[in-house]
């Protein structure tokens, strides 16, 4: 079986490869040509949690969770918990600060 995770080389550690890593999955995302299960598929496979800010993180996670299970944000409980619902909304700022 082949690892679906990336070989860490000298480059691996750059910062600025790290943030154009970033821009490109939230411009990605935003164009719609990532989804939200393919944007946390290419973040959790590359292994570096400073990819992304953890709201982010939730946020894509809720969604796909919400897609999988074919309902509502709010059918999944977190619309009880205040945090949660204020980590998402944060998530979906960190995407989509303009809406």
């Amino acid at each position: 079986m082949i690892s679906r995770r990336w070989i860490v080389h000298r480059e691996h550690f750059v910062h600025s490869w790290k943030t154009a890593l970033r821009r490109e999955l939230v411009a990605a995302y935003r164009r719609g040509t990532m989804d939200a299960g393919r944007c946390l598929d290419t973040y959790v496979n590359h292994g570096e949690p400073d990819i992304l800010p953890r709201e982010a993180v939730v946020f894509l996670a809720s969604i796909v969770a919400a897609e999988r299970a074919e309902v509502e944000w709010s059918a999944l409980g977190l619309a009880n918990d205040m945090a949660s619902v204020e980590t998402i909304e944060a998530g979906r700022e960190f995407f989509f600060p303009s809406r």
